[in-house]
């Protein structure tokens, strides 16, 4: 007798346990119940996380706001001191030298045409040392000019040199540092 072997085509059929009337039904009420739960879970923790990180922005928007106007409030005298004190001394010193290298300059451009040089009356004692000795030009007093400012004429043309207006312009850059930076924010 020959050797037998088991037969594996034929699949037995497997024994399905029977699902019980009204179970798919309990599930899945069960699974819409638990997945609705879930849901309101996880809106609730990101309402949480919301507000943590919302408060936590509004902390360091503060902690910089703060930071910055001590900052600035530190700063604020010697802006002051600097705009008020500083400036106006170095504008004073520089007027001399300026008009001097602008005299040069002129004398260089054009030797046909004298150059006027006008300047307030409490600035031509502190300007004339400044001015080359030779040079063709003309020292102007004119209580019309205010001081810290010239006047200079060159044939038909003319240039005036304002340091007041620079140090106008430069103390409002520094009271614009010390403007809030949320008065910056709403009137740009």
């Amino acid at each position: 007798m020959g050797l037998m072997l088991e037969a594996f085509d034929a699949v037995p059929e497997a024994a399905v346990p029977a699902v019980p009337p009204g179970w798919t039904e309990g599930w899945r009420a069960g699974h819409e119940e638990g997945l609705a739960e879930g849901r309101r879970a996880a809106e609730a923790e990101g309402r949480v996380l919301g507000h943590a990180l919302a408060e936590s922005l509004q902390v360091a928007a503060f902690s910089f706001a703060e930071a910055r106007a001590l900052v600035l409030a530190a700063l604020g005298p010697l802006f002051a001191r600097v705009a008020d004190s500083l400036l106006p001394a170095l504008a004073a010193q520089a007027l001399g030298p300026w008009l001097a290298t602008l005299v040069v300059q002129a004398a260089r451009d054009d030797l046909a045409c004298p150059l006027v040089l006008g300047v307030h009356p409490s600035q031509a004692e502190a300007v004339r040392p400044w001015l080359p000795a030779g040079a063709p030009y003309r020292l102007v007093e004119d209580p019309d000019i205010s001081p810290g400012s010239a006047r200079l004429a060159l044939g038909e043309g003319e240039c005036a040199l304002d340091l007041e207006g620079c140090l106008a312009a430069l103390r409002d850059v520094f009271a614009a540092l010390q403007q809030p930076q949320d008065q910056k924010a709403r009137h740009g």
